[in-house]
């Protein structure tokens, strides 16, 4: 009879049925070597629920009569225990139905978890029929008890056995089978290790603690609590002081908790404040606040993750206390993962923001900073912008920038000032766009003020570019301003001879601008061409050369300042009247004061 045997790994269990899908076996058309033949072959099949003994049989047998194209063809079995007779209600069943149909019916039996099929009396086997079959081989950890492998083999390490062979050497505790685990524990993938780990006591190893207490290193969280059921009640001076290495650097509560648990027992007192982990998820909210303060107490630092949940709690109180373990224990990284979930509540982000943006750093602050532009109250979005600003607080820009359209005008001058102070060019439009938008005069020169303030940091060659080319007009406009930056210490030629072009244009607010700048330069010759325009018909023109001024020297300078103190533009008599202070002059001051009576 040709035998045909592959690998498998799971569905051919009895007693630990993992999914809802069943092997039938039906007769199936194989190529083996160049040659095809008809063999029985394990056929995969979904049941709604997870099925076993009787109830497997019934529904394996519905199946089988479903596959094949004659069904069962009068073929009855009953099965006792783990013992299956067939029947045929004729003396004789035709040749083709005994060999063909019955074998099919004998190895679903056989996958199905029992263990001697009969036709009447006689006891069948696998010879007992003309087709081979293609039997499971699963790995030996599959087949150690409570489960049992009723058809097939059993591979231990290079070595395929039979059932029969496999559970006798594992009775005898088999040297091969301890190996195999040992080896599978160490090298093998998680869902290995927790079914070895699920029933370690039935292979008989000398010394279990050898397999389980490397595993306390596993990454996966599964094994390492298997594990630890597995310690519970063993009190060797080698667990002691392996859980103790252990429970220091174990990060999630529950399994602190539970190896804490296992070194309390064992006389370690020290640990019992672990135990308080336990009752952070009890359903009582008083009863998890006392915990917590006990653990904010104990003021150990590894505790707070496993208090981080707390501010997930429906509890406010809970939640505000999950809040005071997280600032108590500087735990930064853990706020910011926090501040990363979009559902979390506002009483609990707000704060977290607020103890990242004053106490954090780099891009921990950035992100408390960034949350409260975005997101916070009018007083932690104020204070946001200011810390960002004055400490120029890098990765906040972007923010800032945004929070610029924000309805308190107190945060917008915030932001503003925060942009210029951080001298960033990523800041410039905004600035341009909210001066454009912006219906207020006060909150204009402040836009326009900051704005000039970083394009004025800005390469010379860099702001000359954005003020001849630049597409917005506002930009042009304040990359012009700014030039006065770049000769007010030095008077730079360049620089004047691209702002008296400007100053001689046709397009009004450049030629503004370049005025503006002019105003700021102190030089003889600049105050000379300006006051050429002393009678430009621009007011904004006028109060330029009104505010240059106030320090420069010329001897027509007290004439002109006079004349502007009866301008008919009034920003025009303000900036006069200011440099008449300025400049202390008698005969004006005496006009000021016959004006004002």
């Amino acid at each position: 009879m040709t035998r045909l045997i592959i690998l498998a790994s799971t569905l051919f269990l009895i007693g630990e049925a993992q999914a809802a899908t069943y092997l039938i076996y039906a007769p199936t058309n194989v190529s083996v070597g160049g040659v095809s033949q008809e063999v029985y072959v394990a056929r995969p099949v979904d049941a709604p629920v997870e099925l076993a003994g009787n109830a497997l049989t019934d529904f394996s047998k519905a199946e089988l009569n479903r596959m094949l194209p004659d069904g069962l063809e009068g073929l009855e079995f009953s099965v006792a225990g783990t013992q299956a007779v067939i029947n045929h209600p004729t003396p004789e069943p035709a040749p083709h139905i005994l060999d063909r149909t019955m074998g099919a019916l004998f190895h679903t039996l056989r996958i199905s978890g029992v263990n001697e099929v009969k036709f009447r009396d006689q006891v069948l086997t696998s010879a007992s029929f003309s087709r081979g079959a293609v039997l499971p081989i699963v790995p030996f950890y599959m087949a150690l008890p409570p489960s049992r492998v009723s058809h097939g083999y059993v591979m231990v390490n290079d070595e395929v056995l039979t059932p029969k062979q496999f559970y006798k050497r594992l009775a005898q505790k088999d040297r091969a089978i301890r190996d195999a685990v040992v080896r599978s524990m160490r090298g093998g993938g998680a869902d290995v290790k927790l079914a070895i780990l699920g029933r370690l006591n039935e292979v008989g190893l000398r010394d279990s603690n050898a397999v389980l207490l490397p595993a306390l290193l596993d990454p996966d969280l599964r094994v390492r609590m298997a594990v630890l059921t597995a310690l519970e009640g063993r009190r060797s001076a080698k667990v002691v002081r392996s859980l103790e290495a252990y429970i220091d650097g174990e990060a999630i509560a529950e399994a602190k908790t539970l190896a804490a648990k296992i070194l309390v027992a064992a006389g370690k007192k020290d640990y019992q404040k672990y135990l308080l982990l336990e009752k952070l998820s009890d359903r009582d909210p008083n009863v998890v606040l006392e915990a917590a303060r006990d653990l904010i107490a104990v003021g150990d630092a590894k505790l707070a993750p496993a208090l981080a949940k707390l501010t997930a709690h429906p509890n406010p109180g809970v939640r505000a206390m999950g809040v005071e373990a997280l600032t108590s224990f500087s735990q930064f990284s853990v706020m910011e993962q926090l501040l990363g979930n979009p559902e979390l509540s506002m009483d609990v982000a707000q704060p977290l923001a607020r103890s990242l943006t004053d106490k954090g750093s780099g891009r921990q602050q950035a992100v408390g900073i960034v949350f409260l532009l975005q997101r916070g109250q009018f007083e932690q979005a104020l204070h946001a912008a200011r810390v960002a600003g004055d400490k120029r607080v890098v990765g906040t820009t972007k923010a800032l920038a945004d929070a610029l359209k924000r309805s308190e005008a107190e945060v917008r001058g915030a932001v503003a000032r925060a942009l210029g102070s951080m001298k960033d060019a990523q800041g410039l439009e905004p600035l341009a766009a909210a001066l454009k938008a912006s219906p207020d005069p006060a909150e204009k020169k402040l836009y326009s003020e900051q704005a000039i303030s970083i394009i004025s940091v800005q390469p010379l060659t860099q702001v000359i570019t954005i003020s001849e080319k630049s597409p917005d007009k506002v930009i042009r406009e304040l990359a012009v301003k700014s030039l006065a930056a770049f000769t007010r210490d030095r008077v730079n030629p360049r620089v004047l001879s691209i702002l008296r072009r400007h100053a001689g244009g046709s397009e009004q607010t450049i030629v503004r601008a370049a005025v503006y700048a002019l105003a700021r330069v102190q030089d003889k010759t600049v105050l000379d061409d300006l006051l050429k325009l002393s009678d430009h018909k621009d007011p904004k023109v006028r109060e330029q050369i009104a505010f240059a001024l106030a320090v420069g020297q010329h001897p027509k300078a007290e004439e002109i300042l006079l004349k502007y103190l009866d301008d008919g533009d009034n920003l025009v008599k303000l900036q006069a009247v200011k440099s008449v202070q300025a400049r202390s002059m008698t005969k004006a001051m005496v006009k000021l004061k016959w004006l004002l009576e």
